[in-house]
C-alpha cells in the first residue's frame, strides 16, 4: 500500500472498507487462474466496484468521487502504466494506492518493496500500512512555453508519476510492448522484438531544463 507525501501522517491498521479495483486486462500475468478480486477477497479485503484501467479517463479524475462514495483505497491490478493511470486518478483525493504486481517488469512495485506474488502483494494490501512516496507530475508545455513551478497539481493537466518519467527511445519501446497484437504475436519475446523495432523507428526528443 503506498500513498502520496500529502498523507503521511495518518495511521492505518488494516482495510475495513470496500476499496476500488481497477485492472489491466491485457497486463503480462493477466492469464493468472487466480483473479486480482478473488486474491483480495481472500485477504479480506472488500471489492466494492471493479473498472477496467481503459474505462479511466486522465481528464476526469474520479478520485474524489470513490472518497465521497466511502471506498477506503483503489488498487491497482496491472503494471507500470495501470499504476500511473490510477496515480493520476487519486492524486490529491486522499486515497491511498495498493498495487498488484500484474504487469512484465513492474519496476514501481520492485521500487517500493511490494512483494510480486499475487496473494503476497493482496496481503499487503488488506494490512493497509501506508509507506509515503513521493508523486511526480508532468505537464506539457507548447512549443517555446514556459510556467512557472508550483506545489499545486492539478490531475486534469499532464499526467502524474510515481517512479520514474521516461521520454522518447523509452516510450517507443514500452509502447510496442505492451500492444497486445505484439504481445499475442511475439509471446516471451515480445520485449526483445520490441527493442529492435523502437531502435530502428527511434527520432530523438529535444528537451529543456
Amino acid at each position: 500500500m503506498v500513498e502520496n507525501t500529502e498523507a503521511r501522517g495518518r495511521e492505518r491498521s488494516g482495510i475495513d472498507a470496500p476499496v476500488v479495483l481497477v485492472v489491466s486486462p491485457h497486463a503480462g500475468q493477466a492469464a493468472s487462474e487466480v483473479t486480482p478480486a478473488q486474491a483480495l477477497a481472500a485477504a479480506g479485503v472488500t471489492v466494492g466496484e471493479q473498472i477496467l484501467v481503459s474505462d479511466l479517463d486522465d481528464h476526469h479524475p474520479l478520485g474524489a468521487q470513490w472518497r465521497a462514495r466511502g471506498y477506503h483505497a483503489v488498487v491497482a491490478a496491472g503494471g507500470d502504466g495501470t499504476i500511473g493511470t490510477v496515480a493520476t486518478q487519486i492524486v490529491g483525493s486522499g486515497l491511498p494506492l495498493g498495487i498488484l504486481p500484474f504487469g512484465t517488469s513492474n519496476d514501481t512495485a520492485r521500487a517500493v518493496g511490494i512483494p510480486l506474488d499475487l496473494d503476497a502483494a493482496s496481503v499487503v494490501v488488506a494490512q493497509g500500512i501506508p509507506t509515503p512516496i513521493t508523486v511526480g507530475h508532468m505537464v506539457p508545455l507548447p512549443h517555446g512555453g514556459s510556467r512557472a513551478l508550483t506545489h499545486t497539481v492539478v490531475p486534469a493537466q499532464g499526467k502524474v508519476f510515481l517512479h520514474v518519467l521516461t521520454l522518447g527511445l523509452n516510450v517507443a519501446f514500452a509502447r510496442l510492448a505492451t500492444d497486445v497484437a505484439q504481445r499475442q504475436r511475439w509471446g516471451k519475446l515480445t520485449y526483445a522484438a520490441a527493442a529492435i523495432e523502437a531502435l530502428t523507428k527511434f527520432e530523438p526528443v529535444p528537451t529543456r531544463r
